[in-house]
């Protein structure tokens, strides 16, 4: 487990992906500028837990999952909702945005 880096800021919080991409412009697209990672890779991370992937001439291609907990209100009635969320990439001008159905159930 690899403990979140948040930043507060007016429009909430947002929370910095640690696996680095690579120091390259490009982040490690088509393997280049690929030698190093972007910034340290956090502890328990080996020497492939870094880079661009998928990268089928890379060694570096073992990036593991990122997950993370929503802690929610406990005044939040049971029901139906849609969680949001949204990506800004470092490397890159993109900003990208998902969002998935729940339901939030009583507690037993």
């Amino acid at each position: 487990e690899i403990p979140a880096r948040r930043v507060a800021a007016g429009t909430g919080a947002w929370t910095k992906n640690p696996i680095p991409a690579c120091s390259g412009v490009g982040g490690g697209y088509e393997n280049q500028g690929c030698d190093e990672p972007q910034f340290a890779p956090p502890p328990g991370c080996d020497e492939t837990c870094w880079g661009y992937q998928p990268c089928d001439a890379c060694a570096t291609t073992e990036i593991p999952a990122i997950i993370d907990l929503v802690r929610l209100p406990s005044t939040l009635p049971p029901g139906k909702y849609v969680v949001g969320w949204r990506w800004d990439a470092e490397q890159t001008a993109q900003v990208w945005s998902g969002c998935g159905d729940v339901e939030v159930v009583a507690a037993p």
